[in-house]
């Protein structure tokens, strides 16, 4: 990520250390947002955090930070009438999801031999706190970023992490030929040299530029507009040329729901697309796509996601309810059939089916459950604000889940934090900003410079 050309990562490798120790200790001492701006843009950027971790605690910086946030949310002062949690409807979802992976994460570590997860030694147990770490990052800011000039903050720091990802994988991009497709070119895609690997990189990309392109549709601010045009434009060309069709597929069906609702032209664009995608597309996309159905059947990737299926299938049927145990399937011998020679992968390649035969059907229904009440969260902004970047900001995340469900058809995603945590950053942005369009004589959060876009509203979900 440090590849500016010019040998600084050995230079700012201690800088970036003494940046995370530094926010963490203002966390403690001074504002509790400091560490949520710090996380908010590192999320996604765990491959640049990796850098320091040759440092004392430097594999720790997340847990630290969240531990740090934490701490100074339940020392801080408070007003008399400020409640210690906001009210909101997805805490049921959320408490009940959370038993539920406890309990799977009991029977998983049993079914594996791992004995009781009690210990980080167990990668189960880690695994269970990665996955919910984005969701206590969400609890954090609810309950303490109140004021519409934090909120905007916080958004600033994805906006620049977003930037920050497409230009990693455009740097990358152009260290290579890409006249046609090749697997040899997709595994390129896949590993260290980008910020996630390929598919997920596409499928996050997919799933949060359509806020971009929603807060461009709404937003009268020309210079605004022009960097959320330039966010989103920027993120569906890497997506093009990341060759992941779960990619395609949820930047398909997000863009698709925005000119449902809103702007007409992106459904004729959408059209045009699939048309006379052989004229208007690199060679190499036409050749990604046309791959996946041949005059003999599925191409071999496909292949192999059915003979995966399969196995799924058969686990479901076996423990339906209960599911297998949180988060088993690394540690496993997933096949990808006897065409391949029984290779074994450590994914489902697909978010439902895996969540079914981890967590059962009650696992998946919660997590369902979680997302489908986002998108009514965000929808509930959309049509409650007045504000336009709120409209945009409200719709563009509805949309968001719509991309987030439709990518992880193909692929298992939803489940890695580096993946999920804007969801769960987002989401609390729509849910404060739904207390401050709905409360009595509310402000624009387009007045960053008013003073009372620093008083927090108080008023129930």
């Amino acid at each position: 990520m440090f590849e500016f050309g010019l040998g600084l990562t050995s230079l700012l490798t201690p800088v970036l250390y003494v940046s995370a120790l530094a926010a963490i200790i203002l966390t403690l001492t001074y504002r509790l947002e400091i560490g949520a701006y710090f996380l908010a843009f590192f999320f996604p950027l765990q491959n640049v955090l990796d850098y320091v971790n040759q440092y004392p605690f430097g594999s720790d910086i997340n847990d630290l930070l969240l531990l740090a946030m934490v701490i100074k949310w339940m020392i801080r002062k408070r007003e008399p009438e400020e409640p210690f949690f906001e009210s909101t409807s997805l805490y049921l979802p959320m408490a009940l999801l959370l038993f539920w992976t406890i309990v799977t994460l009991f029977r998983g570590s049993t079914y594996l031999g791992y004995g009781m997860p009690t210990s980080l030694g167990n990668p189960l147990l880690v695994a269970w706190k990665n996955y919910w770490m984005p969701a206590l990052f969400f609890l954090i800011v609810i309950n303490n970023l109140k004021s519409a000039r934090q909120l905007q903050l916080l958004f600033l720091m994805t906006t620049l992490a977003m930037l920050m990802l497409d230009r990693n994988f455009y740097t990358v991009l152009n260290q290579h030929e890409v006249e046609h497709y090749s697997d040899a070119l997709k595994e390129k895609f896949i590993g260290g040299s980008i910020a996630l690997s390929g598919n997920s990189l596409a499928v996050f990309l997919a799933q949060n530029a359509i806020i971009f392109v929603a807060l461009f549709l709404y937003d009268t601010n020309k210079v605004r507009k022009a960097v959320f045009l330039f966010t989103a434009g920027l993120s569906y060309y890497c997506i093009m040329f990341l060759f992941s069709r779960g990619g395609y597929l949820g930047a398909v069906a997000s863009v698709f729901f925005l000119g449902l609702i809103k702007e007409r032209k992106l459904l004729i664009i959408l059209a045009v697309l699939v048309i006379f995608y052989q004229a208007l597309l690199p060679q190499a996309v036409i050749e990604r796509i046309e791959m996946t159905r041949t005059e003999t059947g599925f191409d071999k990737t496909a292949q192999e996601r059915l003979g995966m299926w399969e196995q799924a299938k058969e686990m479901i049927s076996e423990s339906p309810v209960l599911g297998w145990g949180f988060s088993i399937t690394p540690f496993i011998e997933v096949r990808a059939g006897w065409q391949y020679g029984d290779r074994y992968w450590g994914s489902f390649h697909n978010s439902f089916i895996q969540t079914t035969v981890e967590q059962g059907f009650i696992g998946l229904i919660l997590v369902l459950w979680i997302f489908f009440s986002g998108m009514w969260l965000g929808w509930r902004l959309y049509k409650a604000a007045e504000d336009p970047l709120a409209k945009g900001l409200g719709l563009g995340f509805t949309a968001s889940v719509m991309g987030l469900l439709a990518g992880n058809i193909n692929g298992s995603y939803w489940h890695f934090y580096t993946v999920a945590s804007y969801f769960w950053i987002y989401l609390a942005i729509v849910l404060r900003m739904i207390k401050i369009a709905e409360a009595p004589n509310h402000n624009s959060i387009d007045g960053i410079g008013a003073e009372a876009a620093d008083k927090p509203v108080q008023q129930p979900y």
